[in-house]
């Protein structure tokens, strides 16, 4: 059974994603992750109860993860690679 408060937080959800992404912000990784987490909530619920979600909220869910997509660079590193020359060898090691 879908709650009145789930569909209040379907909306209120939609509007607060609306508004992290409008007028062109930039996101910063916890910003974008929560995003992402929001999404990831709001899948689960259209799974559950797809009639919650009118044609305007869909619209704008898909909207706002393609926005999120190109938003992402295409992969960033787990950890910063170090400089090639940062790691000098000595001279006359063998090995």
């Amino acid at each position: 059974m879908i709650t009145e408060a789930e569909t209040t937080g379907l909306r209120r959800d939609v509007d607060s994603l609306r508004a992290q992404l409008g007028a062109g912000a930039t996101l910063d990784p916890a910003t974008r992750t929560a995003c992402d987490a929001t999404l990831e909530r709001l899948r689960g619920l259209w799974r559950r109860a797809p009639e919650l979600f009118d044609a305007d909220a869909l619209r704008a869910l898909k909207e706002i993860s393609q926005a999120l997509r190109a938003g992402a660079p295409s992969q960033l590193p787990l950890r910063a690679r170090p400089a090639a020359s940062s790691t000098p060898r000595s001279e006359g090691s063998s090995e």
